[in-house]
């Protein structure tokens, strides 16, 4: 017999969401990433804070957001390029 046929809905529970908050970060200090004369890349699952700063001088900074783990609903990118590029992964 099959599992949904049973009337349950689903067979072990409703499936999970597509997104992952962890606990509210509310006073923790910006992340920085810096990229001066070189290049930094955020990309993975990497755990994004509330506030994170992007300052390229002459360099590179890729951000990529695919499988980043929020800390929250609200998340704030300041980015600042003099010369260089702040943008996703290509």
């Amino acid at each position: 017999m099959n599992p949904t046929a049973r009337g349950a809905g689903w067979p072990c529970g409703p499936p999970a969401p597509d997104y992952a908050y962890g606990p509210e970060d509310v006073d923790g200090p910006p992340a920085n990433l810096v990229a001066i004369f070189s290049s930094t890349t955020r990309k993975g699952r990497w755990r994004v804070s509330r506030r994170t700063n992007a300052f390229a001088l002459f360099g590179n900074i890729e951000i990529d957001l695919t499988e980043a783990i929020f800390a929250q609903r609200l998340t704030t990118i300041n980015a600042t390029s003099i010369f260089g590029n702040v943008g996703p992964v290509r």
